[in-house]
């Protein structure tokens, strides 16, 4: 049995964030914040699809196995957004809510900066240039946080892609039509901003 010392510092942190939900549901006798279980799966996705990279030989695997990849990643990073759930009137003291959102975001980022440096190794196997592929990562940063934009505010889903491709347009094209072009740009132009530097941090400091 391993020593928590043994323990990469991406699992210690998981097991804190379900002993705090687990001890919050038993404590306070509501399971109102077992979407973070959820949110935290679909953040955690994208890094299980980029790892079966290597499974496939041909190609057109690969790419598909990438496009889910970069379909996806904004769900690693929507958790923060999850703080706005954070209410005087939860069934939890604040202060306890506060760190178990916290947590859920920290590793929903953790997945994200994980997810993010193996897409860069695998275009890296295409694309030569490390100028190109410096700017290749920030505009998927970007493309994530306007991700999180579609999904925090028109309450869409990755999957909605497949399932109802022409809804997503729909409602994007409602939200440019109700003056909020202004609103996408900021949103995205400053959280985009926010997770590139935690993202560089990540990078340097977090093992594989």
């Amino acid at each position: 049995m391993k020593s928590i010392t043994q323990i990469s510092i991406t699992n210690q942190i998981l097991i804190f964030a379900l002993s705090l939900i687990t001890l919050r549901i038993f404590k306070v006798e509501n399971i109102g914040v077992l979407f973070l279980l959820w949110n935290l799966f679909l953040a955690w996705l994208p890094l299980f699809f980029i790892q079966q990279m290597d499974v496939f030989k041909s190609n057109y695997w690969k790419f598909s196995i990438l496009f889910l990849t970069i379909l996806f990643l904004p769900n690693s990073i929507y958790i923060f957004t999850d703080i706005f759930h954070l209410k005087k009137n939860l069934a939890a003291p604040i202060w306890y809510d506060l760190v178990l959102f916290l947590t859920f975001s920290i590793l929903g980022m953790i997945y994200f900066s994980k997810t993010l440096k193996l897409i860069m190794e695998n275009l890296r196997l295409f694309i030569f240039k490390e100028q190109n592929l410096k700017l290749i990562k920030i505009s998927l940063i970007f493309l994530c946080s306007f991700g999180v934009y579609l999904g925090r505010f028109l309450r869409l889903n990755s999957w909605d892609l497949f399932t109802k491709p022409t809804y997503i347009f729909e409602k994007m094209n409602e939200s440019f039509q109700d003056g909020k072009f202004l609103e996408i740009v900021q949103v995205t132009f400053i959280f985009g901003i926010f997770i590139y530097f935690i993202n560089e941090i990540l990078e340097k400091k977090i093992e594989n």
